[in-house]
């Protein structure tokens, strides 16, 4: 389970309301972008192509579930036999035991509901009411098809806004191998993040969310909403604002501040944001390669105490989130060391790799 990842509503056949020892067979993520860089700027043609795609997602997710159900208990022993996914199988009994009823779940993903409105409307379209219902309309399509697989298969199809920790660079990558550069879609060398706000736009944390809590009713299956700040340790009182606003309006918060530190001076703060990545504002020492420098974030993750949460009894998966979790910007993030010859900056992983 991912830490956005959730976990539908379900009772056993005695009635009783289970989460642990529930799971969630993978996702397949839908390239959002593509497929409205591929309509040519013809909205039928979209959702002909988005029903065409949502429909080969669908047949991945079958493909995944019947993969699962080759295991055998054996083959995960803590897992199934064991009990870590709810129940005792004995040797040779079928997996899918634990699986079928909507027991488990089984996610279609989806990246650039920014880039798909962009690629219609312009990139500044957050404020178009029309337009953000066309968004909404996207993701109300795969909701209904993840609703009728569910029923016609058994178990539990569920619309999942995926992190892209790696796809926001690939399909970016992709497309524009095929398109060039589009503005506001492949230029910027990254696909938005699932439903969030254009990173290279500045609203208020308050703005944000509020763009942004109409989204997660049609993504059962994960989400979360973050923000980003600068050091604000002589200021909690602001984070604790935004936390409170956020309370009764979105289901799943991010708070996102930096902890970045520079392994060549030692200064701890906030490093500078520059063409070439971010940079230690301090010291000099080895310029060419610091981009290379891994950028964490203090992230904490918090809960409503009554959340609108997300349709069809969804909830977050049971999943600790430790204080001081590293993030990196999901497009901008780093985990290599520097091996240029020379360089005193030790890797962020395993030190200095230097012979």
């Amino acid at each position: 389970m991912g830490c956005r990842s959730f976990l539908q509503g379900w009772t056993d056949e005695k009635g009783n309301d289970v989460s642990e020892g529930r799971m969630n067979l993978g996702v397949v993520t839908l390239n959002l972008p593509r497929i409205a860089l591929e309509s040519g700027g013809d909205e039928s043609k979209f959702w002909s192509i988005l029903a065409e795609r949502v429909t080969t997602v669908g047949d991945a997710l079958l493909f995944r579930i019947e993969r699962c159900k080759e295991a055998t208990p054996e083959n995960a022993p803590i897992l199934y036999i064991y009990g870590a996914f709810g129940q005792h199988l004995a040797a040779g009994q079928p997996v899918d035991t634990l699986f079928r009823n909507k027991r488990s779940t089984v996610s279609l993903g989806y990246i650039g509901l920014y880039e798909v409105a962009a690629a219609f409307y312009g990139g500044d379209w957050e404020t178009n009411s029309e337009v953000k219902d066309f968004t909404v309309a996207v993701l109300r399509t795969l909701q209904e098809r993840a609703k009728k697989l569910s029923v016609e298969y058994g178990y539990q199809f569920s619309v999942y806004a995926t992190p892209s920790e790696s796809l926001t660079d690939r399909f970016c990558r992709l497309d524009t191998e095929k398109f060039g550069f589009v503005p506001n879609i492949t230029d910027k060398d990254y696909c938005t993040n699932s439903f969030h706000y254009d990173v290279r736009k500045s609203p208020t944390p308050f703005e944000k969310l509020d763009f942004e809590k109409v989204y997660p009713s049609y993504s059962g299956g994960g989400f979360i909403h973050y923000c980003e700040y600068p050091i604000l340790q002589q200021n909690p009182k602001a984070l604790e604002a935004v936390w409170d606003y956020s309370y009764d309006r979105v289901g799943y918060l991010g708070t996102n501040t930096p902890i970045d530190r520079c392994y060549a001076c030692g200064f701890s703060g906030d490093f500078d944001a520059t063409e070439r990545g971010f940079e230690c504002p301090e010291c000099p020492e080895c310029p060419e390669c610091r981009p290379h420098d891994l950028r964490c974030r203090q992230t904490n993750l918090r809960l409503p105490r009554q959340p609108p949460g997300p349709p069809d009894g969804a909830r977050p998966a049971q999943r600790d989130h430790l204080p001081g979790q590293a993030h990196a910007r999901h497009h901008r993030h780093s985990g290599h060391g520097c091996r240029r010859p020379g360089c005193v900056i030790p890797s962020p992983v395993s030190g200095c790799r230097r012979s």
